[in-house]
């Protein structure tokens, strides 16, 4: 759906984008013509006349040479950073000491160092940084989150976090490209380890086990899927037992079916010693999305009878009224949301901080070490 387009602030933030790739479209693009606070102002790409493309179809007033020529208008108040994996660091680095606040695609960087280094950075010039982990700010993942929390599946006992798609889904050469940062765990895992960690309070693992990875590409250095087991500590105060085990696992090499959209698992699931949760399609909600609760009772005959509620959360009007959002909000419309007070110095929904983007992180390197591949690469660049 087309939405809304409300007049815009006198003193809007004003976006650049770096990289004209397609997901700048519906993460960025799309959302800001619907917040009364921002602006896509500009578009810089390596060949300007892709960007010059690029900005005539998304309706982008201004366009730049190259990445830095952005950075050095001082008209510019936000980066956001579209750029294959290993150019995020580099390039974020460089637009926080350019004085702009950050919004980085997933993953922030390829390495926990950098990812340390960029909220350092940020923190000493006052700057807002954040990782576009937009699954995070769904009303529908809160409920899932206020479920798990409330007791009502018990204690918990295994969470199961899964990203898959066929690859024509993820058609790009980056996303499997050894040298941009590419494969399947720290694409698409990201995913489900920021989903598992959430849930557990941002615990990190106790313990981690490789249970496959495989179908390598780009000379067998970049996973088509992998993975892991890992054992958190309990995050209930009298749980039935001391660790939840997680299974986290992304596979971006899935056989494609001939239907007209190909298929994406995104699911979370959370099994307790009293029942169960379950949260489909945590991609795009705005679309579709269902949260299973599944309740189990013993009866005096020791049978075991399950009841199912099925729940969907467009908007927060029942966790808390207060907060902005409509039906229609996809998981970007609510980031920008969030983005936008956090730099205003209003209090955010939800914010993606450093103890998040740097916990998922540690496990993606984790399990990079877990299958032989090793770290993710970078640029050369170190600021």
């Amino acid at each position: 759906m087309s939405p809304p387009s409300p007049p815009k602030e006198q003193d809007a933030l004003k976006f650049g984008i770096l990289g004209a790739a397609d997901v700048a479209g519906f993460a960025l693009i799309n959302p800001v013509k619907s917040h009364p606070g921002a602006i896509v102002e500009a578009v810089a790409a390596r060949d300007h006349e892709r960007a010059k493309k690029f900005a005539k179809k998304h309706g982008i007033s201004r366009t730049f040479p190259s990445y830095q020529a952005l950075l050095d208008d001082p008209s510019i108040d936000v980066v956001y950073i579209a750029l294959p994996n290993s150019h995020h660091f580099e390039w974020a680095l460089k637009s926080l000491r350019a004085g702009k606040h950050v919004l980085v695609e997933k993953p922030m960087v390829t390495t926990t160092a950098d990812a340390v280094k960029l909220f350092a950075v940020a923190n000493e010039l006052n700057l807002v940084i954040m990782e576009a982990f937009h699954l995070r700010f769904h009303p529908a993942v809160r409920t899932m989150k206020v479920l798990a929390d409330s007791g009502r599946i018990g204690s918990i006992q295994r969470i199961e976090s899964m990203f898959a798609t066929p690859s024509a889904v993820q058609a790009p050469p980056n996303v499997r490209n050894y040298s941009l940062g590419g494969g399947a765990m720290i694409n698409g895992g990201c995913y489900a380890v920021c989903l598992a960690q959430y849930i557990l309070d941002g615990a990190k693992p106790l313990d981690m086990r490789l249970i496959k990875s495989g179908e390598f590409t780009d000379g067998k250095k970049s996973d088509q899927n992998t993975y892991v087991e890992c054992d958190f500590p309990s995050p209930q105060s009298g749980a039935s037992q001391s660790k939840v085990t997680a299974l986290l696992w992304a596979d971006i090499g899935q056989p494609s079916k001939k239907i007209p959209i190909p298929p994406m698992e995104a699911m979370l699931k959370i099994y307790g010693d009293r029942g169960s949760l379950s949260y489909n399609n945590y991609m795009a909600p705005n679309l579709f999305h269902t949260i299973t609760v599944t309740s189990k009772t013993t009866a005096a005959n020791g049978k075991v009878k399950e009841t199912h509620e099925y729940i969907k959360a467009y908007t927060f009007q029942e966790l808390d009224p207060t907060i902005k959002g409509e039906s229609w909000w996809s998981n970007y419309r609510y980031q920008l949301e969030a983005f936008v007070d956090k730099i205003r110095g209003r209090t955010p929904q939800t914010f993606i901080n450093e103890a998040e983007s740097v916990g998922v992180m540690e496990v993606l390197e984790r399990a990079y070490e877990l299958n032989g591949l090793g770290p993710r690469l970078g640029t050369n660049y170190k600021g």
